[in-house]
């Protein structure tokens, strides 16, 4: 559970132009170089498990 004053941040929005619009998973958080970044996959309009 996030603390009640957590800051909340967006990390990528919905994009349709981009395909960004399924499911967010498999999140890894790695350290590179001194930054922080966050890898993911992300399900296309075709693929995704919500797909019509």
């Amino acid at each position: 559970m996030f603390a009640p004053d957590a800051t909340q941040h967006l990390i990528l929005p919905y994009d349709e132009s981009r395909g960004l619009i399924q499911t967010f998973w498999a999140p890894e958080f790695h350290v590179i170089g001194g930054e922080a970044y966050i890898l993911f996959t992300v399900g296309g309009s075709v693929w995704g498990r919500n797909a019509r």
